[in-house]
């Protein structure tokens, strides 16, 4: 932005993070079938990737990006579980508490910027899953519940949540900041 002789685009080097106070902030996305990646219809999900650069200031849930309330309306859930380790769900609201995901099982440390990546590939398993840490493809685990009656997620109509997590009436809220979060409706590669 200093350099006075190269020509700068409107807003080029104008992306800020976010800090969000784990009370209450969040962004909201409304919204729109870019963000739906299951096909009940066809008994089917498409890929998907998400990726986004946090800061965690705590040790407890930290979500990145969300869609949907788990168990009523939920699609897909990125974020650090209530362990600060790194999970990516894909959820079947046709069944009762259903869904696939993984997840790296070592906890993220406090006060660490990372660069952190969910891809799926859309194959209705937790297989499908990859996680991504600053760059390099981690060892992960499956984190799913009634994986076996997963058909696919469910296309509805909530909003996508930056720093936002709801499971029933309880919302959990980011503490750090987020910034660069970007959804893909591919699965990208290493």
């Amino acid at each position: 932005d200093a350099e006075p002789l190269i020509p700068q685009t409107a807003l080029m080097g104008m992306s800020k993070k976010h800090a969000f106070d784990g009370v209450d902030d969040h962004v909201v996305i409304a919204d729109n079938n870019a963000f739906s990646f299951g096909n009940t219809s066809a008994g089917s999900d498409v890929s998907m990737s998400i990726s986004a650069w946090i800061l965690p200031s705590t040790t407890a849930s930290f979500p990145i990006i969300t869609k949907g309330v788990t168990n009523t309306s939920g699609e897909w859930a990125f974020q650090l579980d209530a362990s600060s380790k790194l999970l990516f769900q894909c959820m079947d609201n046709s069944v009762a508490d259903g869904w696939i995901g993984r997840k790296y099982d070592t906890a993220l440390t406090t006060g660490k910027l990372y660069h952190v990546v969910a891809t799926y590939s859309g194959t209705e398993a937790s297989t499908g899953i990859k996680l991504y840490i600053n760059g390099a493809e981690v060892a992960i685990v499956t984190e799913a519940n009634d994986e076996a009656s997963y058909v696919a997620m469910e296309a509805d109509s909530d909003d996508v949540w930056i720093g936002r997590y709801k499971t029933g009436s309880t919302n959990t809220y980011a503490n750090g900041c987020i910034t660069e979060a970007s959804i893909w409706g591919t699965e990208l590669s290493l």
